[in-house]
């Protein structure tokens, strides 16, 4: 039997403020009670033609979208109190901005103005910072702002290839993919320490919400099949050394982007194993895995905090 609500998982019309109390009274209705943080993320899909921003609440099935234009949005990143997003947007495949928006998709505002790329948002614990990745000196290197948009600077100077950070949780450290591997370093950038060596490509790296692991993905599966089987990513686990490392995905194809849910018991991760970028759920050792019926194709998922 469908759900009874099929009809409204795409609320075009609406405002966020009116779709959010519709679906507070759906949940009402059945029982299940006011809409929860952990149970909604903000994801990007192409379902419409271009790349938007959307909500799915997990709980309900329910799908809402935030932005409406004729431009690329994605990356969506969620300010730690679950008031904003931050996200990129892309005026060409050479020039993205960084912007943010309130979580009822109100109140948007550009935070950098640049002729290249800035790109990746990920929002310090407090709430005060957002780190990113850009390419104003002619690479990608890591850079840190104000909530505001001011005072951009690099982290760390280098002469790699510096890309994808994320803050860990309690705010004194950074990871991030340099040159196909994955590093930390204090979030001052004065101590570096490389947590993967190999001859593929290793990214994407996430902090679990302890601090004591850390998903990413990479193409070391290529190694078990001789390269017969070339652009085979899955999704790993190690402890913040880089050892006790653990493959979660087992898939031969493109899975990437893996997000950890606020209590850690579960991750949210793009797969390609349909023939369509679409988001699965598995649980924090790799099993249970579903896919996620969002109602199209889905990328960059990021967790309601």
């Amino acid at each position: 039997m469908s759900h009874p609500f099929t009809a409204l998982r795409h609320v075009f019309g609406w405002t966020l403020a009116s779709a959010l109390l519709l679906l507070a009274l759906i949940a009402a209705a059945q029982g299940v009670g006011a809409l929860r943080h952990g149970d909604v993320l903000a994801f990007t899909s192409d379902r419409d033609g271009d790349l938007d921003i959307y909500l799915y609440d997990l709980t309900l099935g329910l799908t809402i979208a935030l932005t409406h234009n004729t431009l690329r949005d994605d990356n969506p990143a969620w300010s730690p109190d679950g008031q904003w997003l931050a996200f990129n947007r892309w005026a060409s495949p050479d020039n993205s901005e960084i912007y943010v928006m309130d979580a009822f998709g109100r109140r948007v505002r550009r935070l950098t103005d640049n002729d290249t790329v800035d790109a990746w948002p990920s929002w310090s614990p407090d709430g005060t910072h957002l780190l990113f990745y850009a390419t104003r000196a002619g690479q990608n290197d890591v850079y840190v702002m104000s909530r505001e948009g001011g005072d951009a600077h690099q982290v760390r100077q280098t002469n790699l290839n510096d890309s994808l950070p994320r803050y860990s949780p309690d705010g004194t450290q950074i990871a991030f993919t340099s040159n196909a591997d994955i590093f930390v370093m204090s979030s001052d950038g004065s101590t570096l320490r490389r947590l993967t060596q190999t001859p593929w490509y290793d990214s994407q790296a996430e902090w679990s919400p302890d601090g004591q692991r850390i998903l990413f993905v990479s193409e070391r599966e290529s190694l078990t099949v001789g390269r017969q089987n070339p652009g085979i990513f899955n999704i790993y686990l190690m402890d913040t050394s880089g050892t006790l490392l653990t493959q979660l995905s087992a898939d031969l194809g493109f899975n990437q982007q893996a997000r950890w849910s606020p209590d850690g018991t579960r991750i949210v991760f793009v797969s390609m194993r349909g023939g369509e970028s679409r988001l699965y759920l598995m649980g924090a050792d790799g099993g249970q895995v579903r896919a996620l019926e969002t109602g199209g194709s889905g990328l960059s998922p990021a967790w309601m905090p």
